[in-house]
């Protein structure tokens, strides 16, 4: 159900924050949008870790984010969408075609490796026998993500081939995982996990945006084929965890999405 809502939420708000910003904007705009985003994640989860550390009731706890979310709900009725007209949905030339095929693609098989990251939080509970230090290291990986997205969000380069990047980095945060022994490794696994995480939110609906003209649908698109990965990829990774091959699958995979979008990008 959860998951249901997210995706009626990610793709709207991306076409809003697309009709009210310049195509010259938009990478920045995408990067604040998943800064802001995560550190409301990394807040709300420190003070988890706390309440773990502390031993403290944790229903007491998730009762307080209904604060927060009537909040953000009574907020957004007061936002009114832009009144321009729906755009045509034009021919794409060859590059348009085949960066957007490549977007379409990566996105799918980042879903399928792009892993809940209860996994981690529970690898590291069991090695340590301490569930604090698991949600630590989720803390570390979003508090990393959101700084990944304000500051890629700056970088003039290549959108294209910083997204790939953005695939190969996650490939090795899952190679870390996999390989870590101690607790700095876990920490470092996380952390890059957070930058792969902090350049695929910035740069996939950057992209998506300038070569789709009809923004929500483009971004549903994006997300429909995100979601059917993310669910088939914990599906696998569930079955694969108990042979201690989850985060081999996730490396692979990644590594490939890397490779897609390592093409695509030559031929845009």
């Amino acid at each position: 159900w959860g998951w249901w809502m997210r995706n009626l939420r990610t793709p709207a708000r991306r076409a809003l924050l697309s009709q009210v910003t310049s195509t010259e904007e938009r990478q920045e705009a995408y990067g604040i949008l998943h800064a802001l985003d995560i550190a409301g994640a990394t807040i709300a989860v420190g003070y988890i870790t706390l309440s773990l550390f502390l031993k403290l009731d944790l229903k007491l706890v998730m009762l307080t984010t209904v604060a927060y979310l009537a909040t953000s709900t009574l907020l957004l009725a007061f936002v009114k969408a832009s009144e321009k007209p729906r755009p045509k949905l034009t021919k794409m030339g060859t590059k348009e075609k085949a960066l957007f095929s490549g977007i379409i693609i990566s996105t799918s098989l980042f879903g399928f490796s792009y892993f809940s990251f209860g996994y981690p939080i529970l690898t590291v509970t069991q090695r340590f026998n301490a569930p604090y230090l698991g949600t630590l290291t989720y803390v570390v990986f979003l508090l990393v993500s959101s700084l990944s997205g304000y500051v890629f969000g700056r970088v003039k380069y290549k959108e294209a081939l910083l997204l790939a990047m953005g695939y190969a980095v996650a490939s090795f945060g899952s190679l870390g995982f996999q390989l870590s022994t101690s607790l700095p490794l876990y920490f470092a696994s996380s952390a890059l996990m957070g930058v792969s995480v902090g350049m695929v939110e910035t740069f996939e609906p950057s992209l998506m945006s300038k070569i789709y003209l009809r923004e929500g649908e483009g971004m549903g698109i994006l997300s429909a084929f995100r979601s059917f990965g993310l669910f088939t990829g914990n599906l696998v990774m569930g079955f694969l965890y108990s042979f201690h091959l989850a985060y081999w699958y996730a490396f692979l995979v990644s590594l490939v999405a890397f490779l897609v979008m390592l093409a695509s990008s030559q031929k845009s």
